[in-house]
């Protein structure tokens, strides 16, 4: 229940609410396999597969989800200094809490969100290709292509009788994408790194439950910004990502638009990291506007909901093995872990 100003139509606070019935135990058992093989000096094949296994309990219901997750990709060497990847993989992604709360109590009040204890995982089919040129900076081209069943939504439709939106999430979208991702990355004497990545997309989009289908150009501009001070093993940095909005079942959604200030400590001969971050620290609450229709009149509604501002994560790291073959021909090896 909220206090609404009858002359602005703004909330003012939250007057009364009950507390989710939903409880989310995430067990993160995860094994891990990774397998590389070199086919001459120039070809390396790198097989990886990975389990997550997610226990989500409700009141009543306890739905258990089971996220394999398999990928195989290709490198060639074509000269010292431009490298070719060909990858496939196959995954699993877990619904968000979300998509399982049964009443979303922060939700703006003209719409009624509400979850689903039994959803599945989501799959996604993905093929990569990616083209790598380092002088003395680093430019990347990367074409993907993306399917997607069982993914994950909320559609909304207006209640006549309620007078509201009622968003419902559910497992009914299919997705098919194509993006091209362009990038460039700079060292100034191993202390100042600048990295910019534009990217584009087309996605369509069809949805069961609404009997509908959408298509939708992308288009976002990411850029991270580095300083390393040696002597002390810190990094401060700066990471902002511009999206374009999203069209969906329920409507147009705000793109993503976020920016963040980071500082990075290592520690115990780097094996320890202590990281430190601020996003949208300008921003003291988000505003949502919606209009809806009661008894024919449109309706104003305007909520204010906080953002979260700081996230501090410490984190230690077992092993740090480098591919000496890939280092000396100033290449990169996927997911190889650097200081």
């Amino acid at each position: 229940m909220y206090d609404v100003d009858s002359v602005t139509n703004k909330v003012r606070n939250v007057l009364s609410g009950r507390k989710d019935s939903l409880e989310v135990y995430q067990v993160s058992v995860r094994p891990y396999f990774k397998l590389q093989r070199k086919f001459g000096a120039k070809r390396m094949v790198t097989l990886e597969a990975d389990v997550n296994w997610h226990w989500i309990k409700s009141a009543t219901i306890s739905n258990h989800l089971i996220l394999p997750s398999i990928s195989i990709s290709e490198k060639r060497l074509l000269s010292r200094n431009r490298s070719l990847t060909t990858g496939a993989s196959f995954y699993f992604q877990k619904p968000s809490d979300e998509y399982f709360k049964t009443v979303q109590i922060a939700s703006d009040p003209s719409t009624r969100q509400t979850g689903s204890h039994f959803l599945k995982a989501s799959k996604n089919i993905e093929l990569e290709t990616e083209y790598i040129l380092e002088r003395k900076f680093i430019i990347s081209q990367k074409i993907s292509a993306n399917y997607g069943f069982d993914q994950l939504n909320f559609f909304s439709h207006y209640d006549s009788v309620a007078g509201n939106i009622k968003a419902i999430s559910n497992n009914e979208a299919e997705i098919f994408s194509v993006n091209y991702e362009a990038g460039i990355n700079r060292s100034f004497r191993e202390r100042f790194v600048m990295s910019l990545t534009s990217e584009a997309g087309f996605t369509s989009s069809r949805h069961k439950l609404a009997r509908a289908a959408y298509q939708d150009f992308t288009f976002g501009i990411t850029s991270n910004f580095s300083y390393n001070l040696k002597k002390n093993k810190t990094t401060l940095g700066f990471l902002s990502i511009t999206r374009t909005d999203i069209i969906s079942a329920g409507g147009r959604v705000p793109g993503l638009n976020k920016y963040t200030f980071y500082c990075t400590r290592r520690l115990l001969k780097n094996y320890l990291i202590i990281s430190f971050s601020a996003s949208n620290f300008f921003q003291k609450g988000r505003t949502f506007r919606n209009v809806f229709l009661s008894n024919g009149e449109k309706i104003l509604s305007s909520t204010v909901m906080p953002v979260r501002l700081f996230s501090f994560r410490v984190a230690y790291r077992m092993s740090d093995i480098r591919n000496a073959m890939a280092k000396r021909r100033s290449t990169y090896i996927q997911n190889e872990s650097t200081p």
